[in-house]
């Protein structure tokens, strides 16, 4: 399976000859933030209105326990479903859409973030999901979870557009760099590397590369 092509271009294909369906396959950091923000607040403050969560420490608690869920949701689906349908006939479309353009332009500023439509519809889904085993914590629980939807989006967004604001971050810039560069069928984790160790996806270190380069 190839690595992502053109890694300097900054501008994708067009999806859709509809005007319309190609404007709602694009959005921007201001999108995502208008768009979810006030769905986290309200919940929040709806939760806490209706006395949903009893304690300060259970509210912190639910929102830390969905922001780590998060994360495991986040790789996941970028390693079983998205890399999974790739290249297998029948789902060519499908990858495309999810994720395929994303690795033939990976700069393309239009295109690092899910439609506000189709990631509403997806939210909703998980409300009804996670309201099946929660009943009315999910008020708190799905405010955390789409805090880490943000943090990882937001942090993806900033990976292909910017370098690093921090040293720190490096290694989490150059780990996803080297999924989309090098092998991208390791590396799938995006704002930690946790669930690579834990999986053992992580990519070989810088080392082990030059050794097997060394024997090839």
């Amino acid at each position: 399976m190839a690595v992502s092509r053109d890694p300097e271009n900054k501008a994708g294909e067009r999806l859709f000859e509809n005007p319309i369906l190609e404007f709602l396959t694009k959005s921007t950091p201001l999108t995502i933030v208008l768009t979810y923000l006030p769905v986290i607040v309200g919940m929040i403050w709806y939760a806490y209105h209706k006395e949903f969560v009893t304690t300060m420490g259970m509210g912190i608690g639910l929102f830390v326990s969905a922001f780590f869920v998060w994360t495991f949701f986040e790789y996941f689906m970028h390693r079983w479903i998205f890399h999974i349908i790739e290249g297998r006939p029948g789902f060519e479309r499908a990858y495309q859409l999810m994720h395929g353009m994303h690795h033939d332009h990976p700069k393309d500023p239009n295109r690092l973030f899910m439609p506000p439509v189709a990631g509403l519809t997806i939210a909703f889904i998980f409300f009804c999901f996670f309201y099946l085993f929660l009943g009315k914590l999910t008020f708190v629980f799905l405010p955390g979870f789409i805090v880490g939807y943000m943090t990882y989006t937001l942090t993806h967004y900033a990976m292909h557009r910017f370098k690093p604001p921090f040293k720190a971050l490096e290694p989490l810039w150059k780990h996803h760099h080297i999924h989309h560069f090098r092998y991208n069928q390791k590396a799938f984790g995006v704002s930690t590397f946790l669930w690579d160790r834990i999986f053992r996806t992580m990519p070989p270190s810088p080392k082990d590369r030059k050794k097997k380069e060394m024997t090839v």
